[in-house]
């Protein structure tokens, strides 16, 4: 049985625990004989396998100070149950359950905080730097990062949702989604609000549904809704849906979870029995590259978040 969400973090290289950074760190290096120069520069060979200050190569840093073959331990910071989604911002990573409660955790074991209580429904969260963005019973709205509603950004018209937004995205100061209204049969439409407020725009149609993942230089990443393996991206400059690129589609690839970064795409797969990889391929697509493998289950829904150095993900404990 299901009796908890483990929330775990490893640096978005994979054999990195939180990075300290390249370049000399003089008198602050590993405090075990050797410092940051030092290893650089070939004066010192620490132990890359067990050496948290120097994990997997020169200056890797592990938050959680333990070091396994060349790969730092993940830090667990809470127990949340009947976890959807995690979030990372402002220094926060943000947890929506299947209570309607949103909580707050600090990755360096700050108190776990309920900042958003109990709202119908299960609540599709997104964060940035100063606020919070909740989407439940067809109403979106933008919180402060401690749990005080600022203002509604959009509601959806009585009557017009024929289904369920899809794949909320906040990028580029806007909130993404896949939107289809009565009367429009099967298309769905790429739709955003301004995080600031104001009328939502159209940015084109689709036949399949898409779940939106990242802005970048005007590309809009997606994930095929009903295909596990196809990740594709199309401009969002008014010909979206027109002028769609595939970058993954792979059959033998059971994609679980994906993130997209201003570098890279990273997504977890099965690697085997019982195990999970964690994967990382260029923005262009091409060859997959295997950052570290994961003993434990994946979590449900939004399991996954990219954080400014980092990647976050839930792991499942059964017993």
């Amino acid at each position: 049985c299901l009796v908890g969400s483990e929330m775990c973090i490893r640096d978005r290289s994979g054999t990195m625990g939180g990075s300290s950074g390249a370049g000399d760190r003089g008198d602050t290096g590993s405090g075990r004989g050797c410092t940051v120069s030092e290893c650089s520069a070939g004066l010192c060979v620490p132990d890359f396998e067990t050496t948290p200050e120097h994990c997997g190569s020169c200056g890797v840093v592990c938050p959680s100070e333990q070091c396994d073959a060349g790969y730092c331990t993940p830090s667990t910071l809470a127990f949340v149950t009947d976890v959807r989604r995690i979030d990372a911002a402002g220094g926060w990573a943000f947890v929506s359950s299947g209570d309607g409660n949103v909580t707050r955790l600090g990755p360096r074991g700050a108190k776990a905080r309920t900042v958003v209580v109990s709202v119908e429904g299960t609540p599709i969260t997104r964060a940035d730097e100063s606020s919070l963005y909740v989407y439940s019973s067809d109403v979106l709205g933008r919180y402060s990062h401690a749990g005080e509603l600022l203002d509604d950004l959009y509601v959806e018209p009585e009557g017009e949702n024929v289904q369920g937004p899809g794949g909320f995205l906040l990028a580029d100061g806007r909130m993404f989604w896949t939107q289809r209204w009565s009367g429009d049969g099967l298309e769905d439409h790429l739709v955003s609000v301004a995080t600031s407020g104001g009328d939502y725009i159209v940015h084109g149609v689709t036949e399949n549904r898409i779940s939106p993942l990242a802005v970048v230089a005007g590309q809009l990443y997606f994930k095929e809704a009903q295909l596990s393996d196809l990740v594709g991206r199309g401009p969002i400059s008014g010909a979206f849906g027109t002028q769609i690129e595939v970058l993954i589609a792979d059959g033998d690839r059971d994609i679980r979870r994906i993130r997209v970064s201003d570098t890279g795409i990273y997504f977890i797969e099965p690697f085997s029995r019982g195990s999970h990889a964690l994967v990382n391929v260029s923005l262009d697509g091409g060859t997959a590259t295997t950052l570290t493998t994961l003993d434990s289950l994946i979590g449900v829904g939004g399991g996954m978040a990219l954080g400014s150095d980092s990647v976050y993900w839930l792991s499942l404990i059964h017993i």
